[in-house]
């Protein structure tokens, strides 16, 4: 999780200050991940609330490309770690992403774009779950909140795009839809390099 949230703070380093060659992040564990889906019946988010942890990530400026680069940029996300907000559906979340042989979500930053905006940026990254690779493109908002730059950005996703099937309930009564949207609000906050 904490390389994920360095490419977010760049981000933000590049819209409000110069980057220096060499620096740090600290990323705040009331950042959030958030997982919203639908039935046939209802909504639901899976969510991880708060990562628990503070993660300092170390970056360093490609001179030619003016590209951030990150020792082993992948950040890793117990899956076990979601609730859904309804034992059953936590449940069916985890099964269907099979979390006994596959427990972590990881995603990987391989650029950054700025598109030109102060306050927008885009993503390419590579996401692994459930053993399967993806690479996606996230767009994000940059705002600042307090002494922390906040990050938001979504993400619409399929079950089909990592070979998962949709859980069902109840003989099929009550069945998952196949779109997915993934949100992030994460909180990063600069400090000075050793």
């Amino acid at each position: 999780m904490k390389y994920f949230l360095a490419l977010f703070l760049l981000v933000i380093l590049t819209a409000t200050a110069p980057i220096e060659e060499r620096g740090k992040w600290v990323i705040d564990y009331n950042s959030q991940l958030m997982i919203h889906g639908k039935t046939n019946v209802s909504s639901f988010t899976c969510f991880i609330s708060c990562y628990n942890s503070t993660d300092t990530l170390n970056y360093e400026l490609d001179a030619q490309t003016k590209n951030l680069i990150f020792d082993k940029n992948k950040m890793v996300i117990p899956v076990f770690n979601f609730n859904c907000g309804n034992s059953m559906i936590t449940k069916d979340f985890r099964q269907t992403v099979n979390v006994d042989k596959y427990p972590y979500l990881n995603i990987a930053f391989l650029s950054l774009d700025r598109n030109g905006d102060d306050d927008l940026a885009s993503a390419n990254m590579e996401i692994t779950l459930a053993g399967v690779v993806k690479t996606a493109t996230l767009r994000f908002t940059i705002k600042p909140k307090g002494d922390f730059i906040q990050l938001t950005g979504r993400y619409a996703v399929s079950f089909s795009d990592f070979n998962l099937e949709p859980p069902n309930r109840m003989m099929g009564l009550v069945k998952v839809k196949e779109d997915l949207l993934v949100e992030f609000n994460l909180l990063i906050k600069p400090v000075a390099a050793d």
